[in-house]
């Protein structure tokens, strides 16, 4: 009895074994850096933007057979790098998709898909059809720096995804120049047909650049896709998108890359040249320069001051600007940048920066010599003073009035007085004024004495002339 018993708590024993080595487990953690996307069901690592079919995501192992069991749970899954990142899925529509804390394969499982967590992985699992619900899924989990990452997975039902002829690029390239300096351009196009998997965006075939996605909802299946251009690379520009697409067949999991291509001609503007700057007042200069190349500017004017640059003048055809408001006695640095307004020629980006040019902004400071001058001349005034002048041959005294220089106080510096040079009349000084006087009181008294003497003369004739003869008498 007893051997019986045993016997049968081996053999469920050897039955339940098994059973647990199968038990469904979520793949081996990411150990490489980063955030990833990895399928199961075809033993395969996703670049973000891959497409697959509902038929390659379950809710549980999908093995065929027992013996290509390997006990994971073919999901979709999405990994960080950091074990305790916790990640989320989203709808195409953006809306979140439901997490459910039970076991793979329960019926009380969300339907048609559900997010499940584990450490640092999450993964979307499909328990039924995606009638309604293909598109582009969207998982938001951080790296090991704890910053947040997207990744992207096209997932189509079986029909629409062998019907995807892949990708096609919009045949206009817009350009939009964001700024001049820094230089911040975008090349603009869209993405039809099916969601892009893969942009390569190359200069010359050697020069990789950026590029940033928005992904628009609707039936069109529409992708902005905007290339940033932050350096005057001249030359051919090419875009290829491709839509690496997961077979559905056995064969390893090949990825199919179907894509389109296009390519245009950039080219970068001539720099001005003959860039000169002249002060026009104490606060202004005018900055001039010579045309760029035959097609049509505009230009930009920059100012470089204590060790900040500034855009200070926009110009359409002009190659002349006046700049105002400077600090005298500061130092100023100007250049210019062409930007083309000819399209016809094709999309040129903006120049290099002319040869720079600088100039000191003079100091206002007064000038010490005019101003003592000034102070020289108006300090000087005329005031009477008596000049006596006795005449030789009388005893009477004539006065009369004669300019002098009035005295400066005591403290205050003595000017000295410039004489005029012989001939010039136009600025006469106050001395040459008091010699003139001096010489008409002079000629006055002259001609006085002169008619004194003349009328004492007179008399004296006229006094002999009337005096009566003595007559002398005779004797009888």
């Amino acid at each position: 009895m007893k051997s019986t018993g045993s016997a049968m708590i081996f053999l469920l024993f050897l039955i339940v074994l098994p059973n647990s080595r199968c038990e469904e487990a979520p793949p081996i953690p990411n150990n490489t850096s980063g955030v990833r996307l990895y399928l199961p069901f075809k033993s395969r690592e996703l670049q973000t933007y891959s497409i697959i079919s509902a038929e390659m995501f379950y809710d549980k192992d999908h093995s065929t057979t027992d013996t290509s069991s390997d006990g994971i749970v073919d999901a979709l899954w999405c990994q960080s790098s950091d074990p305790e990142a916790v990640g989320t899925w989203y709808f195409p529509n953006d809306t979140e998709v439901p997490a459910f804390d039970g076991e793979f394969g329960n019926d009380s499982a969300p339907r048609p898909v559900f997010a499940k967590s584990f450490d640092g992985q999450v993964a979307l699992a499909r328990r039924e059809g995606l009638l309604g619900y293909e598109g582009l899924y969207k998982c938001v989990i951080p790296d090991e720096d704890g910053v947040n990452q997207t990744l992207v997975a096209g997932i189509y039902r079986t029909r629409l995804y062998k019907a995807n002829e892949g990708p096609r690029l919009s045949s206009a390239v817009t350009y939009n120049l964001i700024s001049v300096l820094p230089l911040h351009a975008s090349l603009n196009f869209n993405v039809t047909r099916s969601p892009p998997t893969y942009l390569n965006c190359t200069v010359n075939d050697t020069i990789s650049l950026s590029f940033s996605r928005t992904v628009l909802d609707g039936p069109s299946s529409v992708t902005g896709v905007s290339v940033a251009v932050t350096e005057r690379y001249a030359g051919r520009y090419e875009f290829i998108v491709s839509n690496n697409r997961v077979t559905d067949s056995e064969a390893n999991g090949i990825v199919a890359a179907i894509g389109d291509s296009r390519s245009l001609t950039i080219g970068v503007a001539e720099a001005p040249t003959g860039l000169a700057v002249m002060l026009t007042g104490s606060t202004t200069v005018q900055v001039s320069w010579s045309h760029a190349g035959t097609t049509s500017h505009r230009y930009e004017v920059f100012q470089v001051h204590n060790n900040r640059t500034q855009s200070v003048f926009n110009t359409s055809m002009d190659t002349v600007a006046n700049i105002k408001g400077l600090t005298q006695g500061e130092s100023y640095t100007f250049f210019v940048i062409a930007i083309s307004l000819n399209t016809s020629s094709g999309i040129l980006l903006p120049s290099e920066h002319s040869v720079p040019v600088s100039i000191s902004i003079p100091s206002n400071k007064p000038s010490t010599t005019s101003t003592s001058s000034t102070l020289m001349r108006s300090s000087m005034t005329l005031t009477p003073s008596l000049v006596s002048t006795r005449l030789s041959s009388s005893s009477q005294v004539v006065s009369t009035m004669s300019p002098s220089i009035s005295q400066f106080p005591s403290n205050s510096p003595q000017p000295s007085v410039v004489r005029p040079t012989p001939g010039n009349v136009d600025d006469p000084d106050i001395s040459s004024v008091g010699l003139t006087a001096g010489a008409l009181v002079i000629s006055l008294l002259s001609l006085t004495l002169l008619v004194l003497i003349v009328v004492h003369i007179s008399g004296i004739v006229a006094i002999r002339k009337t005096k009566p003869k003595e007559v002398r008498g005779t004797g009888i």
